[in-house]
């Protein structure tokens, strides 16, 4: 039987590339761009002397490629201090990293500020990438969520914008990132097609994300086969397109699973779906539950909204309800707002307000009812008000239920509407005088 669930295709079409880096033409500035290149304070820089190491740069350099790290520091600490761009960016790198040396993150920004502040605008030449224009993208990168330094994505983009135009084609990738996460689609294609056909393939493997995001498979197709094999990513939205398309169901079987071994999240959740809908591989839902387990452990929360609704009908797996709210509630919190996101949070809601599937828990589906709505779902939000109505799992609050249910009711005719007149005359009646009514539904004159 063919599985009641809808297919959660996400793709995480932004994640951070490898270092390889081949050069590309950034398009030229347009009028919409992200935002303009920020004024970027330089990190108070700490005595660098008083955590290297003294030992000679002689000593240091016979000592480097055996992997002295603290010897190594001392090597590029003075090729730095001397203004030579390479010791300022594999020091930097190595404070990031706290490599030979305890973290030190301010140290590194200023590191990359220094050479960052090198950089001449101009057209990006061939051979690597300019030491001063990469020292621009390190920055940008730590200014990213999860990079190290305070997420601030304006200054990110300006830092990026800066690389990018300084001749790093890596820093055109970033800053793709950028405007891709600002929703500004055309810019991030812009941006991504000009790496890829400068020779860059993680240049190749985003815009591939973008086209697939799109629905648009033969360009991304295109885009993937010049990603592959060099980016595992590529090579599983290459699988993901060409079982989507039927072009070539077992290539797009074997580079799934080929990337799924190698490690990639989304290759295992798109196989999982293969199995489970018989896209391009027989029917086997065993075989999909263990697909989606690897996806859920890797991190891929569509994987587990998928187990989570095997385990609620029982498909491949024992019917678990438990198991069910426990994998639709992990998707639900750390998914996107996205009506995908909305399934599985309005159905892990209606699991907690349940007494069927065990202990009532109408706090927790208070909470997910909350997510669902967020993500535009009309019924959660109908849902969550008909329990501020109720003081079911939530304080019991008019003002707050009416914000919600009036909207949804709009929509769509459900049972909680049937609260929207009465909570109306009320919220009319507490306008007039202080009654203890009033108070306990959180209105006053």
């Amino acid at each position: 039987m063919r599985m009641l669930v809808p297919s959660l295709l996400l793709l995480s079409a932004c994640a951070s590339p490898p270092s390889r880096s081949i050069p590309a033409s950034p398009p030229p500035r347009t009028t919409s761009v992200l935002l303009p290149t920020p004024t970027v304070p330089v990190v108070p820089q700490p005595a660098l002397e008083t955590v290297f190491t003294n030992r000679s740069a002689n000593d240091a350099a016979a000592s480097c490629g055996a992997g002295d790290d603290v010897a190594c520091l001392a090597l590029w600490q003075e090729a730095c201090e001397r203004d030579i761009e390479e010791g300022c960016l594999r020091l930097g790198m190595a404070l990031r990293d706290g490599r030979g040396m305890a973290k030190n993150l301010g140290a590194a920004a200023t590191v990359f500020q220094r050479l960052c502040d090198r950089v001449s605008s101009g057209s990006p030449v061939l051979g690597e990438p300019p030491m001063a224009a990469q020292g621009c993208r390190m920055l940008g990168y730590m200014y990213k969520p999860s990079g190290g330094l305070p997420a601030d994505e304006l200054r990110a983009a300006g830092l990026l914008r800066k690389a990018c135009d300084g001749g790093d084609p890596l820093g055109c990738v970033g800053l793709g990132d950028s405007y891709y996460r600002a929703k500004q689609i055309r810019e991030a294609t812009d941006l991504y097609k000009a790496a890829c056909q400068g020779g860059l393939p993680v240049g190749c493997r985003m815009l591939a994300g973008v086209y697939a995001d799109l629905k648009d498979f033969p360009s991304g197709i295109i885009a993937a086969e010049k990603s592959c094999p060099d980016v595992v990513r590529g090579c599983a939205l290459l699988g993901y397109m060409l079982c989507e398309t039927k072009r070539d169901p077992q290539r797009a079987v074997e580079l799934l699973a080929q990337a799924c071994s190698q490690g990639d999240e989304f290759a295992c959740m798109r196989l999982g779906l293969s199995y489970g809908d018989a896209t391009c591989t027989p029917r086997d839902q065993l075989r999909a539950s263990e697909y989606y387990r690897l996806a859920c452990d890797r991190r891929e929360y569509a994987g587990c909204a998928l187990l989570g609704f095997q385990y609620l009908h029982g498909q491949g797996v024992g019917r678990d309800d438990g198991k069910a709210r426990t994998l639709l509630t992990l998707a639900c919190e750390h998914s996107d707002r996205s009506a995908q996101t909305a399934i599985s949070c309005s159905t892990a809601a209606s699991l907690y307000a349940s007494p069927q599937s065990g202990e009532r828990a109408p706090a927790l589906a208070a909470r997910m009812y909350e997510l669902s709505c967020e993500a535009g779902q009309a019924e959660s939000c109908a849902a969550l008000g008909g329990m501020y109505a109720q003081g079911d799992g939530v304080p019991k609050s008019a003002p707050r239920a009416l914000q919600l249910l009036q909207p949804a009711c709009t929509k769509k005719k459900m049972k909680q509407c049937q609260f929207v007149t009465p909570l109306r005359n009320l919220t009319a009646t507490c306008s007039r005088g202080q009654f203890q009514q009033c108070v306990e539904w959180g209105l006053s004159p």
